[in-house]
């Protein structure tokens, strides 16, 4: 089950991510081109360029799991900041109303 605990790291993700990818390609993303652990019990946060999607990639021990929400309207507010390698360690506050 994904680890909602409040002691859980989420990364965002800098910038738009193709959202056709699955467990394999977003893995791929965060070993190569963050160069984080994808099997890390951390979160890790993606949008799509329009920021009405957003996909979140966990390990739990035994699978990967994916929380996916998209918006019928409008779009996300947050901004995706650049922090260390294109991540940012924790959600922002303006996210908050759209989880």
């Amino acid at each position: 089950m994904l680890d909602l605990a409040g002691g859980t790291t989420v990364y965002l993700a800098c910038g738009a991510t193709d959202l056709r990818k699955s467990y394999h390609g977003l893995a791929a993303i965060i070993k190569l081109k963050f160069k984080l652990d994808p099997y890390s019990r951390c979160m890790f946060a993606f949008c799509n360029r329009r920021r009405t999607s957003i996909k979140i990639l966990q390990w739990n021990g035994s699978g990967f799991w994916i929380l996916m929400k998209r918006l019928d309207r409008d779009s996300f507010l947050c901004a995706f900041i650049i922090v260390r390698s294109n991540l940012q360690y924790a959600l922002r506050k303006s996210c908050s109303g759209y989880w």
